[in-house]
């Protein structure tokens, strides 16, 4: 909007026409409700959009950690997790990651014991800390890298 004003003071200057297609696009996802980042865009559109709109919620990629009670993470499934996810799909889509909390806390209560450890585990029907895939998911969604240096005190010849 600001753009366009300056623009309206000097006639000479024009808008490049991606701005119009853009806005255009972004105006009709907007009023129909529809997330951003479920748009097809061209990289240009997407540099438009971030110059126009920088903290454009509907841009970000979401992930949605369903917290289940323990029976449920144990068996793995809830009645609840079917209809969470068409409501994610329904809504511009996104990654579903159902965990427990609670399950969680226990096993980390039991870390230090490998006997204890092995024991709960074995009682959980083969479940295993869904932490890991949080953080690998949440890498891939935020574009991040892994990187390992090597220095004098790491590596020795």
């Amino acid at each position: 909007a600001k753009k366009e004003a300056e623009m309206k003071k000097n006639p000479k200057d024009k808008l490049p026409p991606v701005y119009y297609t853009v806005m255009e696009k972004v105006t009709d996802m907007l009023d129909k409700n529809i997330p951003l980042r479920s748009g097809d865009w061209n990289i240009e559109e997407v540099a438009k959009i971030n110059e126009l709109v920088p903290m454009c919620i509907t841009l970000k990629p979401i992930i949605y950690l369903v917290n289940l009670d323990t029976a449920s993470f144990k068996r793995k499934g809830n009645k609840w997790l079917v209809p969470i996810n068409e409501w994610v799909n329904s809504h511009g889509g996104g990654i579903v990651i159902p965990m427990s909390v609670s399950w969680e806390v226990e096993l980390w209560n039991v870390k230090g014991d490998a006997a204890a450890t092995e024991a709960f585990l074995a009682a959980s029907n083969g479940q295993k800390s869904v932490l890991p895939r949080i953080v690998k998911v949440g890498y891939k969604a935020l574009s991040l890298q892994y990187f390992f240096t090597a220095g004098e005190d790491e590596v020795r010849c």
